[in-house]
């Protein structure tokens, strides 16, 4: 986020060992902060206008108790001055009072009667009023709640210019230094490494990508995932001389469509820290076995169009040692790039010129002799 490095300790460095959660660099956020500022002063204000309601729905409460009381008493009202309208009416037809006192009490009943309907009608209003207060209350707390939240929002990202650990490892790089403007929200501050685990990568050609069985994409069929060494010729004076045993660990559901290859990825423990992450290895991985197989070295693989042989020598004068060239086709197995399996085509006993390819030609006579292994 955008901000200023307001706290970075010596300590924070490249090749310093972090701990989870640690906290690394701290930024002052100063828009941030007048934003909190502004969204708490909304917040209270909106608490405020809560208690505000709350006090008019008590006054309201208040006036629809009182206005009941004196709806009571001129009930009250009303129905003494119909009883004395009555009894003097009574009178009036029995020429005992005036007629003119029978006007008055009738007048009397008529005022003590509007007195008691507009009672009633205010009432009515309070309570209407007593209502509304109680939606002013809801829609008050609905602005609190709303304060509250952008409150928090603008807390979190002003936690978020806390930089922290995200796990055990190292500073391998360091972007910036104490007062550094940071403009950009997306810009790098640190990068840190946990190499106690590393990933190694490989890619593993397109005809022996059906033989790979990894740990994490086992076929329906369990296998044990394919045993990989690797060789890190910088690491060759260590105790173990550079040899990093480990197992086929993930493999991708795709080939590369340039390298007709497939990254394959092995994770070997790395307690000691040998292993420094961007190493560059060699790995061996052994993707089948099938000892009491026939083969032969590589370089003596002839290809013919689209058949592939290799040359013998045939017709062998045991005396001479001298034969005829001859062409084979065979099929082929395993190939590890040195060695490689015959699966149909030789009968084991035949004499395989090693390297014939554009060496010699079917039907050149030459002399067998033992291949000498190099020292």
């Amino acid at each position: 986020m955008p901000g200023i490095v307001g706290w970075l300790p010596a300590k924070v460095d490249i090749g310093y060992r972090i701990k989870a959660g640690e906290e690394l660099v701290k930024l002052d956020v100063p828009d941030l902060m007048s934003q909190k500022k502004h969204k708490e002063a909304l917040l209270e204000q909106a608490q405020k206008q809560v208690s505000l309601a709350r006090e008019s729905q008590k006054v309201a409460a208040r006036e629809v108790e009182e206005a009941e009381k004196q709806e009571k008493r001129y009930a009250a009202e009303y129905a003494f001055a119909k009883v004395q309208n009555e009894r003097v009416s009574t009178l009036v037809r029995q020429n005992t009072v005036t007629v003119e006192r029978g006007q008055e009490t009738l007048r009397q009943l008529e005022v003590a009667e509007s007195a008691w309907q507009a009672v009633r009608a205010s009432i009515d209003t309070k309570k209407a009023r007593l209502a509304a207060s109680a939606v002013d209350i809801e829609v008050a707390q609905s602005r609190v709640e709303v304060a509250r939240a952008e409150v928090n929002n603008v807390s979190e990202m002003i936690g978020l210019a806390t930089v922290r650990a995200p796990f055990d490892g190292y500073i391998t790089k360091l972007w910036i230094s104490r007062g550094s403007p940071i403009k950009d929200a997306g810009a790098p501050l640190l990068t840190v490494m946990n190499s106690d685990t590393v990933r190694i990568l490989l890619d593993i050609p397109e005809k022996h990508v059906p033989l790979v069985t990894a740990l994490e994409n086992q076929p329906s069929q369990p296998e044990k995932p394919d045993p990989v060494e690797l060789r890190v010729l910088a690491l060759r004076g260590e105790s173990n001389g550079g040899v990093f045993p480990g197992t086929v660990t993930r493999v991708s559901a795709a080939l590369d469509p340039i390298t007709r290859t497939m990254r394959t990825e092995v994770h070997l423990p790395n307690k000691e820290g040998h292993l420094k992450p961007n190493m560059y290895g060699t790995a061996r991985i052994t993707l089948a076995e099938r000892p009491y197989v026939l083969t032969v070295p590589s370089a003596a693989l002839a290809r013919r169009a689209d058949e592939v042989g290799v040359y013998i020598v045939a017709d062998i004068d045991s005396t001479t040692q001298l034969g005829v060239v001859r062409w084979v086709k065979v099929q082929l197995g395993l190939d590890d790039g040195i060695q490689v399996e015959i699966r149909k085509g030789l009968q084991g006993n035949e004499a395989v010129i090693a390297k014939g390819n554009g060496v010699v030609r079917e039907g050149d006579t030459v002399k067998a002799v033992p291949l000498r292994k190099a020292e």
